[in-house]
């Protein structure tokens, strides 16, 4: 066993042992939930023997959306190997539903010109780890990340810089907003349309969270679920929870104002607040819907993007008889919690 040790070793010794370097790429792109802010990091780093003042870190980072424009690109050259990386990081505004891909180019700079003798070609540059191996190869691109090796053994080239490979990642800004929260509930008076007998209820102010974003685009819809009815005439009654669904292609446009349902001459606007979408429960007739007493209706409100709850609320309308309009009437009012 001693015998076959020291003929390994003696074997061994009569080949250099190679200079062990590498270059890393890493490409990143993540995107704020809460104010949709994308950020796209691409590296370059240099690794042991690659970091030794023959090379010089480089990269390039270009972000494009899903129809291929381009959007933020930098560049970054770490001349002179002071840091021993490159990076470059970008940021922009995202807009909602879009995916954004990010591709980082990693490229070596070479630092140190081959003195070659008299005769021999000239301008050539010293390449000790043979990046240029990977220039001759078609280019690669992997996903996140990836570690090209040195793999030796030391050339000469007549370039400058060694484009070795790219990295890429990609991600998509959310379509939809993290939930929606009740901004306000203002009352409607019957006395706003002089021909109602039964009427009206509250326009609710709904905000689209987080509000910092522009949801614009967001597809918002709603389902209703009726969860109890008191009244004596339910089928004049019941009609107070009509559903908003991509079916009747309604949606809630955010950051819009809002007239009421009611007849064009006495309709109330409500003007249009920055992350805020408004919600209708009403109810009017030209006719007194109950004739004495009190009754109360109710539902469950849930509001849904991109097949996710926003948020559930529930909702009770109260009719009650009374006078209004210079008549025998039913009042409505709402309560949305």
């Amino acid at each position: 066993m001693k015998i076959i040790a020291a003929l390994t070793l003696a074997v061994l010794s009569c080949f250099p042992l190679l200079a062990q370097g590498s270059i890393s790429g890493s490409t990143t792109i993540q995107i704020d939930p809460s104010t949709n802010i994308v950020t796209a990091a691409c590296e370059t780093i240099l690794n042991g023997e690659a970091d030794t003042g023959y090379y010089a870190a480089r990269v390039t980072c270009v972000v494009v959306d899903s129809s291929g424009n381009t959007l933020p690109s930098g560049a970054y050259s770490d001349d002179g190997d002071v840091n021993g990386y490159a990076d470059v990081i970008l940021t922009f505004t995202g807009v909602p539903g879009a995916t954004y891909t990010a591709t980082g180019g990693h490229t070596a700079g070479l630092t140190v010109p081959f003195d070659a003798p008299i005769g021999q070609p000239q301008g050539l540059n010293f390449d000790p780890l043979n990046f240029y191996n990977y220039v001759e190869s078609p280019t690669q691109t992997f996903q996140d990340g990836y570690d090209w090796l040195g793999p030796g053994p030391e050339v000469t080239t007549r370039l400058k810089t060694l484009h070795i490979g790219n990295t890429i990642a990609s991600a998509t800004a959310s379509a939809c907003p993290t939930s929606v929260t009740l901004n306000s509930l203002t009352p409607i008076s019957i006395t706003t349309d002089s021909n109602l007998r039964t009427g009206y209820g509250a326009m609710a102010s709904m905000l689209a969270n987080p509000t910092t974003i522009d949801w614009s685009s967001a597809v918002i819809t709603e389902t209703i679920t009726p969860s109890s009815n008191s009244c004596p005439n339910p089928g004049s009654l019941q009609p107070a929870f009509q559903t908003v669904t991509l079916a009747n292609s309604s949606t809630f446009p955010v950051g819009q104002g809002a007239l009421t349902f009611d007849y064009p001459q006495s309709q109330a606007s409500f003007p249009a607040i920055p992350g805020a979408f408004y919600d209708e429960h009403s109810l009017f007739k030209n006719f007194q819907a109950l004739g004495t007493g009190t009754c109360s209706a109710s539902a469950i409100q849930t509001y849904v993007c991109g097949g996710k709850t926003l948020g559930t609320f529930a909702i009770t309308k109260t009719f009650t008889a009374g006078t209004a309009n210079g008549g025998p009437a039913t009042i409505v009012t709402v309560n949305k919690q």
